[in-house]
């Protein structure tokens, strides 16, 4: 899975080892490019993206909601406004995920639908780095919802015009792979028990098409 997702995948493997502690998962998490090459080489059974690859021996489901925020320190002067429109970040630093990150993609497009042309950027390698260097006051930064801590930080969701930006988390298999049953199982589970575990605010739209394709496949 990529790096975001490390922030929610256990949340659904903890509960579900409980209910089946023969299965055993074994995760491995990189960024976009690292997993894509994972996947070409058919190193797994499910794959985690937040922008799945548009392959013809990819098959996608998304499953969970993440919707993207602008987040500044809550000492920035932009967070004690509501309603800010796109055209008062300009003068603002940008932390800014590596090219080819989703996040990275959705931010590009969102300042390209706005006309945006920030004039101080910095690009850093993990949301982690973007989260310290936010409450650190070098600048704002887009990120998943899902890598937040609000209550035991002092980072602050800006209220920008145009965000959040809609988006899922998406699992990922090979459509010419043997999918195992322990994987099936899994995304059943998950598709039963994301929202109890996770809270409607997340669903996705987890309906069983992996699960259908490789059990007809199956027959």
């Amino acid at each position: 899975m990529v790096n975001t997702a490390q922030y929610i995948l256990p949340r659904l493997i903890g509960p579900f080892q409980a209910l089946y502690p023969e299965i055993e998962i074994t995760l491995e998490i990189g960024n976009r490019e690292q997993v894509l090459q994972r996947f070409e080489r058919g190193l797994d059974d499910l794959y985690v993206f937040s922008h799945p690859p548009s392959l013809e021996h990819a098959i996608a489901e998304p499953f969970l909601a993440n919707p993207l925020v602008l987040v500044a320190d809550k000492n920035h002067a932009l967070s004690s406004r509501s309603n800010i429109k796109a055209s008062d970040l300009v003068e603002h630093r940008f932390l800014m995920r590596e090219q080819g990150s989703a996040t990275r993609m959705m931010f590009d497009s969102f300042l390209q639908s706005k006309s945006i042309a920030p004039a101080h950027m910095q690009q850093l390698s993990s949301n982690e780095a973007i989260k310290v260097g936010i409450s650190s006051g070098m600048g704002i930064g887009m990120l998943s919802q899902h890598v937040l801590d609000l209550q035991n930080s002092n980072l602050k969701v800006l209220s920008v015009d145009g965000l959040p930006l809609v988006n899922h988390w998406y699992f990922i298999a090979r459509n010419d792979r043997y999918m195992p049953k322990t994987a099936l199982k899994f995304l059943s589970y998950c598709q039963t028990s994301v929202t109890d575990i996770l809270g409607k605010p997340w669903q996705g739209e987890l309906k069983g098409k992996i699960v259908d394709f490789f059990t007809s496949e199956s027959q």
